[in-house]
């Protein structure tokens, strides 16, 4: 019971979190999560938007007896591990975005016209964005590999 229940607080942790961030997605990329045969889990819709279907997931326990010490520090773990990889993320964005002004205030010293950086995800760079997009397109598969191990015993 405390290895299942493990095993799907992980998957839908890992889920919830690869999905959680905005992203535009054909029909058929919104499909490629499912909880079973019948039902869709998680469904990202082309204008970014992230659905999270409740009805169709399986506890992964059977019964709501109290959690044991154990099972309560994973949960503290886990959610310890998703503030640290939240906080890091935001680290990197704000980052990311310092160096983008400073990129800006070159162009505006040397007086260079130049776009705005406009919507993620979306390059006018034709390499930058293939490269973007086999990286979405690896990052799902390799996720979709993780979550094909979590359904066998």
């Amino acid at each position: 019971m405390k290895r299942d229940f493990i095993k799907g607080t992980i998957v839908l942790v890992s889920l919830f979190v690869a999905f959680s961030c905005s992203k535009e997605q054909t029909t058929e990329e919104s499909n490629l999560i499912t909880a079973n045969s019948s039902g869709e889990i998680i469904a990202v819709k082309s204008t970014g938007v992230t659905t999270f279907n409740v009805a169709t997931i399986t506890a992964p326990f059977d019964s709501t007896a109290d959690l044991t010490t154990d099972e309560i520090e994973f949960l503290y773990a886990v959610r310890d591990d998703e503030k640290l990889a939240r906080d890091i993320y935001a680290i990197i964005g704000k980052s990311e975005s310092t160096h983008i002004k400073a990129i800006e205030r070159l162009h505006d010293y040397y007086q260079i016209e130049y776009p705005p950086v406009g919507e993620s995800g979306k390059f006018v760079n034709s390499q930058l964005q293939s490269l973007y997009d086999s990286l979405l397109v690896k990052g799902v598969s390799q996720l979709e590999t993780v979550c094909a191990g979590y359904g066998t015993d």
